[in-house]
């Protein structure tokens, strides 16, 4: 199993979309906070703290990263279906599961590990530029970043199923795309049609929940006005996402172990 991962890991360092994900992921934050600096009302780069980042930029950047998330789990699961390299493996001695749960593995490692640590980036070196700031409680940021990753978790083995399902990198990341774009429509008709909450429904609206807050006021502190955002998290509804993220995540891991153990292979 080590062995097919080394070699996910080396086929995935040298694809070029693999390098332009990375590249998208890095300097694209960088881009949207310097148009919320240009388009903020008065706002300077030295305003541009941690927690204005999480306020006014991260929510906005935050589709990136899961299309990010849907490039690297299909790419890992699937981009290799065409040329048979499964079937060498196979013939090479090793079982299916080991051949199964290396790409899982490895999808995980690039789709989330990766990918979150990319999202985070930005937090980290506008904190370290210009600190933290009065806007955001830095402990409900960090609570709100955890628990983004358990949507993120569940998205991504949504994407890893339907490629495993399919066969093909391709049909995996068309129908993928199609899955969360549909998800999204359904969930905002459902919210401001019906006044249904979808927040754990969908992952897509998950994350949405946790990127956004509605609650802000104004507050003096030490001398200075300061808008103060609400990111204080529901205890309810935080564990709520966290277990229904992770048995939806195991349904859709035994969907595609099944399917691939049984799929027979040319």
């Amino acid at each position: 199993m080590i062995n097919i991962i080394k070699s996910l890991n080396y086929t995935t360092r040298r694809n070029t979309l693999s390098a332009l994900a990375i590249f998208s992921m890095i300097v694209i934050p960088i881009l949207a906070s310097m148009l919320t600096i240009t388009y903020g009302g008065g706002l300077s780069f030295k305003d541009l703290d941690g927690g204005v980042y999480m306020a006014a930029v991260s929510g906005n950047v935050i589709i990136l990263f899961v299309i990010a998330v849907l490039i690297f789990s299909t790419m890992i699961v699937g981009s290799d279906a065409g040329d048979k390299t499964l079937n060498y493996e196979l013939m090479n001695g090793h079982n299916r599961s080991r051949v199964f749960w290396a790409r899982i593995i490895c999808g995980y490692g690039w789709a989330i590990l990766l990918v979150v640590l990319l999202f985070l980036l930005p937090f980290v070196y506008f904190s370290f530029i210009n600190g933290w700031g009065l806007s955001v409680d830095k402990g409900e940021a960090i609570m709100r970043l955890v628990l983004l990753v358990f949507p993120l978790i569940r998205l991504c083995t949504l994407f890893m199923m339907i490629t495993s399902v399919s066969g093909s990198a391709g049909k995996g990341a068309a129908l993928s795309y199609l899955a969360i774009m549909l998800t999204i429509m359904v969930g905002n008709i459902l919210d401001e049609g019906f006044r249904i909450d979808v927040t754990n429904i969908f992952a897509a609206a998950d994350i949405s929940w946790i990127m956004t807050s509605e609650n802000s006021r104004n507050v003096v502190i030490n001398g200075h006005k300061v808008v103060k955002i609400d990111y204080a998290l529901s205890s309810g509804k935080t564990i709520q996402t966290i277990i229904i993220s992770l048995i939806v995540s195991a349904v859709y891991l035994a969907i595609a172990y099944i399917v691939f153990k049984k799929k027979d292979r040319d």
